[in-house]
């Protein structure tokens, strides 16, 4: 401590270090710190400026307002903020624009001056890669030499031409030479008629065949194609073309009955909110109202039959598991595997089936086969009896 004059820490030799703190202390500074020198932050952690505002020589200062933006402000009439990079062959100088934290293509846009040329980019094609060019701007000593190109669509209210703006007319400049307005003609521009047609606001229609029997159009809130007469068909005309109906998030409705010519693969969930699921000879699995399952079918013979398809050791067996299987012992299993029919628990450890109940080793002649029962057997009236017994 110090309570007169300053405190002066090696300021006698030129050039000593000098270090205050551990390198995992924490320093603090009770006022304000003075640096006549250059000071670096060498650690990872950052600079962190709770005051909100950094003042440079000219009185430039680097603030943050209230609402989270940066403000660069100085007082110099001309001031600007200037993007340098010292590099003197190909250094690029660009800032890049990015919201949503970059979570998705197209969030980022850059604005980049290199070697005379001035580009806007985005990353719509690969997220942090700004691959995609908008504008280009080659610049010249004599601007009017310059050349900028713009990819996509350019929108403006109003162009000018060497000085002239361009207003049309000349009854549309003769809509582009076409002979019925509303009437698309090979190679020519589609433009709209009397009725509003063709060029679509809202509930406005694209209308085809004699009796305008189909018809495509957006009426504020959903779009529609429809059709009144004969069949509407979908990429029918050429054998094997894959049709896709939604995006990979969209909910498709079908209004009534959907019939299937072909095979039905469902990659998620299969919902069926009605009661019943129809086979081909009539089973059909519905739901009871007592939150069961009915497998039914008409056939005199009929069972419902569970089948590995696998041509060696392929395993047949239902688990039957209570209380959603939260302890040992709440799962059953009965299993057919090469001839044996067994039943067992997970008694030892739950959702692994290893303790044998009962084992019936089959035989095409069934008093030659085997039931072994493990633990005891338990008889309430009635008697046991054995037959052929030697």
């Amino acid at each position: 401590t110090n309570k007169t004059g300053a405190l002066k820490v090696a300021t006698e030799t030129s050039g000593i270090a000098v270090t205050i703190g551990h390198s995992t202390s924490e320093v603090t500074v009770g006022d304000n710190l003075t640096v006549t020198g250059n000071s670096t932050v060498a650690g990872t952690g950052g600079l962190d400026i709770s005051g909100g505002i950094v003042t440079l020589q000219y009185d430039e200062t680097i603030s943050n307002a209230t609402d989270g933006d940066f403000l660069f402000t100085t007082g110099t009439t001309t001031g600007a903020l200037t993007l340098k990079n010292s590099n003197t062959s190909d250094g690029v100088a660009s800032i890049e624009l990015v919201s949503d934290n970059g979570a998705d293509l197209g969030d980022g846009y850059e604005v980049k001056s290199l070697n005379g040329a001035f580009t806007i980019t985005s990353d719509h094609s690969s997220s942090g890669t700004y691959n995609d060019t908008y504008l280009t701007i080659d610049g010249n000593s004599s601007p009017a030499s310059s050349v900028i190109t713009v990819a996509g669509e350019l929108s403006a209210t109003t162009l000018d031409i060497g000085g002239t703006n361009i207003s049309a007319s000349a009854t549309e400049i003769n809509y582009n030479d076409i002979t019925t307005l509303g009437t698309s003609q090979a190679s020519k521009a589609v433009t709209v008629n009397s009725s509003g047609d063709l060029i679509v606001p809202d509930g406005d229609k694209f209308q085809f065949g004699t009796g305008s029997d189909m018809e495509v159009y957006h009426d504020g809130s959903n779009s529609y194609l429809t059709n009144k007469t004969g069949a509407l068909k979908v990429a029918t005309g050429t054998s094997g073309i894959a049709v896709t109906v939604g995006h990979s998030t969209s909910e498709t409705t079908i209004g009534d009955n959907l019939t299937v010519t072909g095979d039905a693969a469902v990659t998620g969930d299969l919902t069926v909110t009605g009661n019943d699921i129809t086979f081909g000879f009539g089973e059909t699995i519905s739901n009871a109202t007592d939150g069961d399952f009915l497998f039914t079918t008409a056939t005199a013979t009929g069972a419902l039959t569970l089948k590995n398809s696998n041509a060696s050791d392929g395993i047949a067996s239902i688990e039957l598991v209570s209380d959603n299987a939260g302890n040992v012992g709440d799962g059953y299993e009965v299993k057919s595997l090469n001839g044996a029919f067994t039943i067992t628990s997970d008694h030892s450890s739950s959702g692994t089936y290893n303790d044998t109940y009962l084992t019936i080793d089959g035989n095409s002649s069934p008093a030659s086969s085997t039931t072994t029962i493990a633990g005891d057997m338990l008889i309430n009236g009635g008697q046991l009896g054995l037959t052929d017994d030697d």
